[in-house]
């Protein structure tokens, strides 16, 4: 899918979750209120402080998969471009020839002849063959800003320079350290919803969106005016 359309789907299911988090969020707990199904006035939840603080927590996970798979799309959106036009090794720019040649070596080489073997098999496709990029980078867990940059650079895309990249930085911070602890089990929920406020996730999802958007057109020009190819020229 064009990471422009999966961004769409994604901005919108944030928008979504965000709409019934502030609806929750402004529920006041103390008054002890029930959301009741409408077809069946049994099924209730009570709206507590826990309620409250679990759906805070559960938007970094959601914006930090927004992250993780628009970067990803973007990647991928490269590789498929490169593989559309069946391009050979020296046709490359030197950020794709140096990841395509790790792609190679990736595996432990553990002896001599295991080193002869993989460097014959790279030759060969050097010479004649157009190349084939499809192993992703990985991005598990680890994406911040930092980590944006130097995974675009790898590929040749240059970000530039990112509008409000201090604010950026932090939100993305953040969001990657508070998903992982969520992921990981370190902190409950509501206890990463005790952290925040519900203007501050709003700010947080501005931030993400923003810098998504941003990021997808970089990769977009960059693949345009092919600039993976050693005669490409880098957009203005």
């Amino acid at each position: 899918m064009d990471p422009l359309d999966e961004y769409a789907i994604r901005a919108k299911d944030i928008e979504a979750y965000y709409e019934i988090l502030s609806f929750v969020d402004s529920v006041e707990t103390y008054k002890g209120k029930y959301v009741f199904d409408e077809s069946n006035s049994a099924n209730k939840i009570l709206i507590d402080r826990e309620v409250q603080k679990c759906m805070r927590a559960v938007a970094f996970v959601i914006l930090y998969n927004a992250i993780e798979s628009t970067v990803s799309n973007c990647i991928q959106l490269v590789f498929d471009s490169i593989n559309d036009d069946k391009l050979r090794y020296f046709d490359l720019a030197t950020e794709i020839r140096r990841l395509w040649i790790s792609n190679k070596c990736n595996d432990k080489i553990e002896n001599r002849s295991k080193i002869k073997n993989i460097a014959y098999e790279i030759i060969e496709e050097m010479i004649d063959s157009p190349i084939d990029i499809d192993k992703m980078p990985n991005t598990s867990g680890n994406l911040d800003l930092r980590k944006v940059i130097e995974l675009s650079k790898t590929i040749g895309v240059n970000l530039d320079y990112i509008p409000d990249s201090a604010q950026v930085g932090k939100v993305l911070l953040s969001i990657k350290e508070k998903r992982n602890k969520l992921a990981h089990g370190n902190v409950s929920f509501s206890e990463i919803g005790s952290m925040v406020t519900i203007s501050e996730l709003v700010i947080a999802k501005n931030t993400v969106l923003a810098f998504l958007k941003y990021v997808i057109d970089k990769y977009q020009k960059y693949v345009k005016a092919k600039n993976y190819k050693l005669s490409g020229c880098h957009p203005k």
